[in-house]
């Protein structure tokens, strides 16, 4: 059987990036060497005599967040998420792939004025705390700043599941 994986349709992670909103103001947080996001569903599990030796599982609360890593750049992003650290206040963010990068160009969007970035498929689309805020300046280095943005409530995304149809989107933001 022929492998009919669309090869074009996998990403690299330099073609996804963060975006925060403050201010009113929609900022790409740039010079991103790393994100993980992460949602979990808090389960308790059940144990009845009908299951035997395998006890249920009830979902309960969904947690999610993401774990961040950049260059340290005094333009693009320390001031910004310094700023949200220290507010201690929810801000929205969105997880996204980003529309106008390129698997074939060796520059990425490097090249790219990064006002010009523009949102793609959203990953994950909500308000986040900081939580964690680490400056790292190892001597002969490039500095570095790494954060956990955690969820504060739910998070949306370009994907929905339909229980009777399954998995259903992409949808473009702004397509």
């Amino acid at each position: 059987m022929a492998n009919t994986l669309d090869k074009t349709n996998i990403k690299k992670g330099s073609a996804l990036n963060l975006w925060a909103t403050i201010g009113g103001v929609e900022k790409c947080i740039a010079w991103s060497t790393s994100h993980t996001f992460q949602s979990s569903t808090n389960l308790t599990e059940i144990n009845v005599k009908d299951a035997g030796d395998y006890p249920l599982q009830l979902a309960q609360n969904i947690t999610w967040n993401i774990q961040c890593e950049y260059l340290y750049s005094t333009t693009d992003n320390v001031g910004t998420l310094l700023a949200i650290h220290k507010a201690k206040t929810p801000v929205k963010i969105t997880f996204c792939e980003v529309q106008n990068y390129s698997n074939t160009d060796e520059q990425g969007i490097i090249g790219t004025d990064k006002e010009a970035w523009t949102k793609g498929n959203v990953i994950a689309e909500g308000n986040v705390v900081i939580n964690d805020l680490t400056i790292n300046s190892a001597a002969g280095e490039n500095a570095s700043v790494s954060c956990t943005l955690t969820g504060d409530g739910k998070y949306t995304s370009a994907w929905s599941y339909d229980v009777t149809g399954g998995v259903t989107g992409p949808i473009v933001v702004g397509g």
